[in-house]
């Protein structure tokens, strides 16, 4: 049974990439909002692109988290 691991939308935080790597060893990377991928393994997915992460799973050793976020500094 697939769970939903991570959901989140972390503000004033700025993804830069989101990929992940399956247990296969395959990295796979949502790049718009409803982009929806899943390994060729099934074993996870990812959806979200840059706006927020949802990774779906068999369990969170099933894929390593490759995720990249900046600091967003106010320039006013």
């Amino acid at each position: 049974m697939k769970i939903l691991l991570s959901c989140s939308i972390k503000y004033p935080s700025h993804r830069t990439a989101s990929p992940l790597s399956c247990c296969s060893g395959k990295v796979i990377q949502s790049k718009s909002v409803h982009d929806f991928k899943t390994c060729s393994c099934g074993a996870c997915s990812v959806n979200g692109g840059l706006e927020y992460l949802r990774r779906v799973a068999d369990g969170e050793e099933s894929y390593a988290e490759l995720s990249i976020t900046e600091e967003i500094t106010d320039t006013k």
